[in-house]
Parts: C-alpha cells; structure tokens; sequence
C-alpha cells in the first residue's frame, strides 16, 4: 500500500496518521533506551494527547478506529501500540525510512 493509497482511500484522517507518528516516534526512542530501562513502546492516550495536542477524547476516538482497523493494537495496561505487520504502518516505516540520510 502506497502513501498515496492511503490519503485516496479516505479510511485514514491526518489526524489519525499524525497519531500514528506519535506511536513511531515512541517506537524509535524505546529501541535506544528498552535495553537499559525495560520500556515498552506503547503510549496512554494521555501521553498521546500531549504529544499531539489533540484533546485526550479525540485521540481514544480515533484510536478505536485504529484499532478496529487493526493498525494498532492495546496492550491491557491501557497502552497503544503499533501492529507492525499492518500495511499502513509498513508504508509509514517505509516513507519514514525514504527521509532519513543515507
């Protein structure tokens, strides 16, 4: 799935990407640190909300969607996290990967 795929299929709003950015950006930092803090790479919908400065109801909004789409999954300490197998994330990872220098 192409990115812009994604943007054309009109099932994923901005905000919902610039939420799944916000689980990136976790998943990057917690591989430098898991090995010497035990960290998982999920994040509450508080902590998500603060990154994002979308209020904390929109973001568990929308995090439903992601999860029901199965782009995201929630771990039972009521924190999100991103399913690294999904198409979505895969093309987000790959365009991400597109930006970074050689």
């Amino acid at each position: 799935m192409a990115v812009g795929e994604i943007r054309q299929s009109g099932d994923i709003e901005i905000d919902e990407i610039h939420l799944l950015l916000c689980l990136v950006f976790a998943a990057g930092a917690d591989a430098l640190s898991k090995p010497a803090i035990g960290r998982t790479s999920g994040l509450s919908a508080h902590t998500i909300s603060q990154m994002s400065e979308l209020p904390r109801e929109t973001v568990r909004r929308k995090m439903q969607k992601l999860l029901a789409a199965n782009i995201v999954m929630q771990e039972s300490g009521r924190q999100y996290e991103l399913v690294y197998d999904s198409p979505v994330v895969q093309t987000v990872f790959s365009a991400l990967s597109r930006l970074a220098p050689p």
